[in-house]
């Protein structure tokens, strides 16, 4: 009976083997396969974030030289005597000239970071605004696609309907009606005898 187990163990260690997975060799290439995977997305990652360092710099240029001339706006309106007017254009600058601060301080990680923290204090504003993006977004494709097919629709209406007009019509009197007597002064077109 000790041999019987012996050799039983053997048989199940020699399907173990068999069974246990994946080779050195299969696993390899698999390996090989998810590092290439993992090297791409960082890649991709790493280009996405320096593309979008350059449009948050960029913005805030174009940020700063829309404060510029708010400012500008604003003491010519005082000069004109709208001091009224002039003191909102200021705030407005003012308020332009934070939000290109805020850009220039940050980096693109800590703005999507404050994005976050915003969306987990005040969900019911970004789903809000997220709505009125939507909408706006729906409304521009929709009307893009309107003029688009407008000019085309006009064109195929214009080629598949025929163009009624007098010269289609066929004449009452004509050489064929003439030769027979009495057919043209039926109908009231033909001399009269």
């Amino acid at each position: 009976m000790v041999n019987q187990g012996v050799g039983s163990g053997r048989t199940i260690q020699r399907n173990r083997n068999v069974t246990s997975g994946p080779t050195t060799e299969t696993a390899q290439p698999a390996q090989q396969v998810a590092d290439t995977a993992r090297q791409t997305v960082s890649k991709a990652t790493e280009t996405a974030k320096q593309q979008a360092d350059n449009q948050r710099q960029k913005v805030s240029g174009r940020l700063d030289r829309v404060a510029q001339t708010l400012h500008e706006t604003g003491d010519n309106l005082r000069q004109n005597q709208q001091g009224m007017l002039g003191d909102y254009i200021e705030k407005a600058a003012t308020k332009v000239e934070q939000a290109s601060g805020y850009l220039n301080e940050r980096s693109v990680d800590q703005i999507i970071s404050d994005v976050e923290s915003y969306a987990r204090r005040e969900p019911a504003i970004v789903l809000g605004v997220a709505v009125g993006i939507g909408f706006l977004a729906a409304r521009l494709i929709k009307a893009s696609t309107g003029r688009a097919t407008s000019g085309l629709r006009g064109q195929t209406l214009r080629y598949t309907t025929p163009a009624y007009t007098a010269d289609r019509e066929l004449p009452v009197v004509g050489p064929a009606y003439e030769t027979r007597p009495g057919v043209a002064s039926r109908y009231g077109n033909g001399p009269q005898v």
